[in-house]
């Protein structure tokens, strides 16, 4: 042979029949010299030094089963967590377990799996290592030479070695080798990273010269990590070959699912984890999806999509309740139960829409859905992290727009509790901290419910600017921030050493959308849902471990980065592969066989909501394996909701345990008692049941008893409506019971009659003449600070004030709705102090006022806090000005009405009680009948014209046109034979005869009467006023008030011009003339448009169009301002930059904006959800973006200064 002497740069002959040689080199890059001459030598192999004396093998499958005792397997948790029985030493995956052996072989640190890339140069060669060391390149990737495996490190690198056990090694001289170097960890000489090249090439870039590695012609054979820049040559397509122990289904688009699976190490190890289910699990775990809805026709989603067992498509009846239709429930209750309020919930629920069809008219929450658990192996698309054995339920409260309230994802949460769900999905956030939302989280965590909450989409700190819901602090939550394919955090992600737990992929994810498509999104968004799907899939694994276990092995088992050391509590980013394994580690629960035999409970809390009483147990007859037994509230389908309290068995036959201040959930229909021991409690299948009935006693009654007059004209009989005035709060009644009153005592042994409150009026009752629902009406009331605030009241007008505050105040007032409220002047210290209306937050100096907030018709909250500030100077509401005030006017605090049929009554008293349920309250209202005669009468007032109404349609001021119309009244309309209408002042006189009509009253109450009118209004005319009359006078009188309708367009308005150098982006003073009457104008609404059309959405708009705005109408036509963007193409200005770093920068990657921290603000406009500024905080319709409004000063011009983004990208 010949041997190349490097120190003389010569060659020399050897002897025939050398075997060995051995050569000293004094630098590397002798070495490798040496080392690249050798390659080209045949027959010969070269050794380095430090070459290990036995290769460090991967492990191989195992041949046949090794004999081991399926006893000593069966009686160890973790070998029956796999199921192993002969062959458990090890597992298929090389993984030794605990039965087999007390002292398992070490664990490699440097662990991959059998699954291995080639790497095709851009000249067509394949990267091959050679068993001696040499690398080069095979034109084919058969050869096993062209195989590496990947081995990934924490530092985000990445080492490749060859089948024989030897890394990739850069060479001092920046060569690339395949040797043997006597340690088990690789060094930065064996280490590279993956460039991802937007072509869908690689490239790899070694550690320790920080330079390309490049492939030179495969005649050559040479590769190098010596480049300083990519270009063709540094370039590699990648072709992986999966390893037996995997599970790789056969999805069409399933090698975009980066997340589940890539070549690059950043993948949660999915398809590994897939290969310790030998079979499809059982459906057996619900996924709850909170956000846009799911489309659950998604070819990839139908078939994993949860169905409400008890509900009956389609047939618009709540079929939750109805025990005739039930599969299960609550066990033992033999009596039809309430439903759970919504119709037809089939898949889930929307509570956007407050509906049962929770289909997906956005995307988001399709996409998550897919994620989660998108049908796999089914040749279709993608497939979900838990693919087979989970149900998907979907519950929507974003809006089309991706946008929703807080108090609709409560009751999402509270939903999925009582159907079912053991893990929620929450991709979403913003707003501030809600205590209800809190709180609706805790009940979740005493359920068992995991909260998986996405971190949020503002790359900041959480801990130091809280995201929510992610920062709540109940322990079921684990917040999720976002990684991309090369390991790192998102660069949209938010983080927190404290307040986040976890990362999963997010950046780029492919899944499912509606319309049976696919897309790829990015956000935290996209993170969460791979955590959520490793939650079930851990629980298909192991369904005996509780939520708590399942929480600490996600966290455990994460695979720690680097590069995300800070980002999170963990450090790491999930791994299901490691998570399975630890989950066979842990001790599963063994509830008790033996149950509770029966439960009965009675309450005694006399307030609405609030139970107390006795539950008294029935116990087990064997309580051989029962420690305790736990309360439970537990739905209408049947699952336990809170924890409400436990006791010990004792051995006694009964126990009776002291319940007190319990308050119901909607969904609660019955308490449930279960056994438990040491490892966990029965499931509601051993449950026994006792269905519950509130018990209360009305606080509140009844007043003020009015008799609307007799429709009936004959003498002794009487018909027509009694009014009354509601309770104060009927929160703590259902309804009214109206009696007929008997001084002496008549009839008051009636066995129908409600049992009484243990207040209730002691005066006797008569005959029950029937009962009038109650409607929620409730009156202001205040709670905590409430002597800090003066308020007045005036009618139904309720006016709130409060000056300079002070450091920790909260006053909380409770009412009802709808009403309006109206805010005119406002000052706090921004975030810190506010005033909360509904879910709805108020905060800063910088809000346009006044400001009208509509409030809708149910139960409403808004609170005043202020919390701990060196800065005391602030006024929630100016004394100077108007303060903050609502109206009910119009709405369920009016006067209740009870008709009373036409008869000759027992009695001309009356008798109205409150009552809750059967039972009734202490406060009784009494009223009085009176008798109409009509042969000796005028029209009694319940003879007045029905719906009198008058429409201006001249919109010029002091011109009106239009028709007065009514009807005559619905009962004893043969009493009137005419109607007197004519205009009044405001003491109600009419003052003028030429506006006086008389008109004869019709045969029929069905038809109506007429009065058309053209005219100048009188100067002093407020209202119109129709009195029924007859032979014997004028009697009943009904009036409205007379508006003059006035609708005037802005005067005139300019624009200055646009100051911005920055192409489709405009900057200026708008000036606006206010209208020439501006009576009735509430705001100036400013929209972008294409010449004169107000809202296009074209993509050159170049106009501005201001309307003028009233409370119940926006003017079409109004003053058009042309603009021109002046872009001066010398100025380089980057759109979007803040603190320094451009939004480029910032927003690497799209993402879906609903996750980002919303600044507040308002639109006056009705069903309005954005604010006065184009540049408002997602999500809103891309219609609103266009138009702010801004409200009058009542100055002769009013300016503003306006910014906006042009064309189609806004």
């Amino acid at each position: 042979m010949t041997f190349f002497d490097p120190t003389r740069g010569t060659e020399r002959n050897c002897r025939r029949g050398l075997d060995m040689a051995v050569v000293v080199c004094k630098t590397p890059e002798d070495e490798d010299d040496v080392l690249e001459a050798l390659q080209t030598q045949q027959g010969v192999e070269a050794a380095v030094p430090d070459t290990w004396v036995q290769l460090d093998d991967l492990p191989k499958p195992p041949r046949g089963p090794t004999p081991q005792s399926t006893e000593m397997c069966d009686a160890n948790p973790r070998c029956k967590a796999w199921g192993l029985q002969d062959a458990c030493c090890p597992t298929r995956d090389g993984l030794w377990m605990e039965c087999c052996d007390d002292r398992p072989p070490p664990i490699d640190k440097e662990r991959h799996g059998f699954s291995t890339i080639s790497l095709l140069s851009w000249h067509g060669g394949y990267l091959a290592a050679m068993r001696w060391g040499a690398v080069g390149f095979y034109p084919s990737m058969e050869h096993q030479d062209t195989r590496f495996f990947v081995v990934p490190h924490v530092d985000g690198y990445v080492s490749l070695k060859n089948q024989h056990g030897a890394y990739l090694v850069t060479t001092p001289s920046g060569r690339i080798a395949c040797w043997h170097r006597g340690h088990g960890v690789a060094d930065d000489f064996e280490k590279f990273k993956f460039i991802y090249n937007k072509d869908g090439s690689v490239s790899l870039r070694s550690k320790s010269s920080d330079k390309y590695l490049a492939a030179e012609h495969p005649k050559w054979g040479v590769a190098t990590a010596d480049r300083e820049e990519i270009d063709d040559w540094e370039k590699f397509n990648v072709t992986t070959v999966h390893g037996w122990d995997t599970v790789i289904p056969n999805d069409e688009s399933f090698e975009k699912l980066w997340g589940m699976n890539h070549f690059g190490g950043r993948d949660i190890d999915a398809v590994e984890a897939w290969r310790f289910f030998p079979a499809p699990p059982s459906n057996n775990v619900v996924v709850a999806v909170i956000d846009t809805g799911i489309d659950y026709t998604h070819q990839d989603l139908k078939e994993r999509m949860w169905t409400n067992p008890n509900e009956i498509p389609d047939n618009g009846i709540d079929d939750d309740g109805n025990l005739d239709h039930r599969d299960h429930g609550i066990g033992g209750l033999e009596t039809k139960i309430k439903g759970n309020g919504i119709i037809d919930d089939v898949y889930g629920a929307d509570f956007a829409n407050d509906d049962g069809d929770p289909f997906d008219d956005q995307m988001h929450g399709t996409h998550c859905a897919g994620t989660i658990a998108g049908h796999g192996n089914n040749a279709e698309g993608v497939a979900g992290v838990a693919w087979a054995g989970v149900r998907l339920m979907a519950l929507k409260f974003l809006s089309a727009s991706g946008g929703g309230r807080t108090s609709d994802a409560i009751k999402c949460l509270n939903y999925a509790v009582a159907m079912g769900a053991k893990i929620t999905s929450n991709s979403w956030g913003g707003g501030g901290s809600s205590s209800a939302m809190r709180v609706a989280i805790e009940r979740a965590q005493r359920a068992g419910v995991m909260f998986i909450a996405a971190a949020g989409n503002e790359g900041s700190d959480n801990d130091a600017i809280p995201h929510y819901p992610s920062n709540y602090a109940p322990s079921n939550i684990i917040s999720v921030a976002s990684t991309t394919k090369t390991g790192s955090l998102s660069s949209f992600s938010c983080y927190g050493k404290e307040s986040v737990d976890v990362a999963a992929p997010g950046s780029g994810i492919y899944s499912t959308v509606p319309g049976g498509k696919y897309a790829s999104l990015s956000g935290t968004s996209m993170a969460t849902p791979h955590v959520s799907g490793l939650a079930a899939l851990i629980w298909l694994f192991r369904p005996q471990l509780t939520m708590p276990q399942i929480i600490e092995i996600i966290l455990d088992s994460a695979t720690r980065e680097d590069a995300l050391q800070n980002s999170s509590a963990t450090g790491g980013r999930i791994n299901a592969r490691s998570a399975l394994i630890l989950a066979s580690t842990y001790e599963g629960s063994r509830p008790p066989v033996h149950k509770p035999q029966a439960l009965t409970f009675e309450d005694s809390d006399p307030g609405v909501g609030i139970m107390g009483g006795d539950a008294v147990i029935t116990c087990a007859a064997d309580e051989s394996d029962i420690s305790f037994y736990s309360i439970h509230l537990i739905s209408g389908a049947g699952f336990l909701l809170d924890t409400i309290a436990t006791v010990d068995a004792t051995g006694a036959a009964t126990l009776t345990v002291p319940l007190a201040n319990l308050t119901l959930t909607k969904y609660a229909q019955g308490l449930a008692v279960v056994a438990g021991n040491a490892t966990g409690s029965a499931g509601p299948d051993s449950a026994a049941t006792a269905k519950i009935k509130d018990y209360c006693v009305p606080l509140y009654g009844p007043s003020d008893v009015q008799w609307m007059g007799d429709a009936d004209g004959r003498l002794g009989w009487v018909g027509g409506k009694i009014q009354f005035q509601r309770a104060e709060s009927e929160k703590s009644l259902t309804h009214y019971n109206v009696y007929w009153h008997s001084a002496a005592g008549q009839g008051t042994t009636k066995s129908h009659l409600p049992k009484k409150g243990p207040l209730l009026n002691s005066l006797p009752q008569g005959d029950l003449m029937g009962k009038v629902p109650a409607n929620g009406f409730s009156r202001p009331q205040c709670e905590v600070d409430c002597h800090l605030l003066d308020i007045s009241v005036s009618g139904t007008t309720y006016t709130f004030h409060r000056g300079a505050y002070d450091n920790e105040e909260l006053a909380k007032i409770h009412f009802s709705g709808p009403a309006l409220m109206t805010t005119t002047s406002f000052r706090t210290e921004k975030y810190y102090d506010f005033l909360e209306v509904g879910d709805r937050q108020l905060s800063g100096t910088k809000l346009a006022l006044p400001m009208n907030i509509k409030l809708p018709s149910a139960g409403t909250q808004w609170m005043v806090k202020c919390d701990w500030t060196r800065k005391k100077a602030g006024r929630f509401i100016s004394p100077r000005r108007a303060p903050l005030s609502f109206d009910q006017s119009d709405l369920l605090g009016d006067p209740a009405d009870f008709e009373v049929p036409s008869m000759q009554p027992p009695s001309m008293e009356l008798q109205v009680v409150a009552a809750f349920e059967e039972t009734e309250g202490a406060a009784a209202a009494y009223g009085t009948l009176k008798d109409f005669d009509a042969s000796v009468m005028a029209p009694s007032p319940a003879l007045v014209a029905r719906n009198l109404s008058f429409l201006d349609e001249n919109v010029q001021e002091k011109l009106i046109k239009g028709r007065i119309e009514f009807f005559p009244p619905s009962m004893g309309a043969d009493a009137v034979t005419f109607y007197h209408v004519y205009f009044a002042d405001v003491d109600g006189i009419a003052q003028w005869t030429e506006y006086s009509w008389t008109l004869e009253a019709p045969k029929t109450a069905k038809e109506m009467l007429q009065i058309d009118l053209d005219l100048e209004l009188p100067s002093a005319a407020v209202s119109i006023v129709a009195v029924s009359g007859n032979a014997h006078g004028e009697g009943a009188k009904t009036w409205i008030p007379l508006r003059d309708i006035v609708r005037s367009a802005p005067a005139n308005a300019s624009f200055s011009g646009d100051s911005d150098p920055v192409a489709d982006q405009v900057r200026g003073d708008l000036t606006i003339v206010p209208a020439p009457v501006p009576t009735g104008i509430t705001s100036y609404a400013v929209y972008l448009g294409n010449g004169t059309k107000k809202d296009g959405l074209e993509s050159y708009q170049r106009s501005l169009i201001i309307v003028s705005a009233y409370d119940d109408f926006e003017m079409e036509e109004g003053v058009i301002v042309e603009f021109e963007d002046l872009v001066d193409d010398s100025t380089f200005f980057l759109l979007g930059t803040r603190s320094g770093r451009s939004l480029s920068e910032e927003r690497s990657e799209p993402v879906e904006p609903w996750l980002r921290q919303p600044e507040m603000g308002w639109d006056e406009r009705p069903g309005g959800s954005c604010g006065k500024l184009l540049a408002l905080r997602p999500p809103c319709d891309h219609s609103i973006f266009h138009h702010f409004k801004l409200t009058p000063t009542g100055d002769w011009r009013i300016q503003m200064q306006i910014a906006v983004l042009v064309g189609a990208e806004l």
